[in-house]
């Protein structure tokens, strides 16, 4: 719990040193929602009544988040403002990983290492997902997905088809809710490991139409 209160102390200094620079609206709201995200998803991970387990998820978190910091989060939407968040995750991650050195085998370890090493060429909209990732769970052989039913149909088909092609060895059952707030439920009470959920779409016609004149 040590290193999540440290985590969450400097992802968010890092964000408040730079969230006010950044030149639009857009970017503000995507660096609060990153924030949100990364703190959510270290929380989540410390509260585990499994240490071994909550190591585990917590390297792959902080490697991730500064695999995307490195590959997404700098080049396309913060910029150099963002330096001090991934300069903040270079740091945790040395510190995660030294910590795992302490705990884990060698073996262990270089496995782990291999398995990011394959992650380091991914698509960025893996590590726009990485505060949802946890390895202990795809490290299982199992994987919970729950979604509203139309979203399973018309929307994430295609996302699950590929992720079971490239992991046939991982077993994946789905789970359909009947909307967005049952599927968050699900997760909230163990029944799934990871939900998937749509935005509603307003058109700019709408809005205006809307809006008070």
């Amino acid at each position: 719990m040590r290193f999540a209160d440290r985590s969450v102390y400097a992802t968010r200094t890092a964000f408040d040193r730079f969230h006010l620079e950044l030149d639009t609206p857009e970017e503000r709201a995507a660096a609060l929602e990153r924030q949100h995200f990364m703190t959510s998803a270290v929380v989540s991970i410390a509260t585990q009544p499994d240490l071994d387990i909550a190591l585990l998820d917590m390297i792959v978190l902080v490697t991730l988040e500064r695999l995307g910091a490195e590959r997404v989060w700098l080049p396309t939407v913060f910029g150099e403002a963002g330096r001090p968040y991934l300069e903040a995750l270079v740091t945790l991650e040395e510190s995660i990983w030294a910590l795992g050195q302490r705990v884990m085998t060698p073996p262990q370890l270089q496995e782990l290492r291999a398995i990011v090493a394959d992650w380091e060429n991914s698509p960025p909209d893996f590590f726009r997902r990485a505060s949802f990732f946890r390895q202990s769970r795809v490290s299982a052989g199992r994987v919970r997905a729950a979604a509203a039913t139309q979203a399973f149909v018309h929307l994430f088909a295609p996302l699950f088809e590929a992720f079971m092609r490239e992991q046939p060895r991982i077993d994946v059952s789905f789970r359909t809710t009947a909307s967005t707030d049952q599927t968050v439920s699900e997760i909230l009470n163990g029944a799934a490991d990871v939900g998937f959920a749509s935005l509603p779409v307003f058109s700019p016609a709408t809005i205006s139409s809307a809006s008070p004149t």
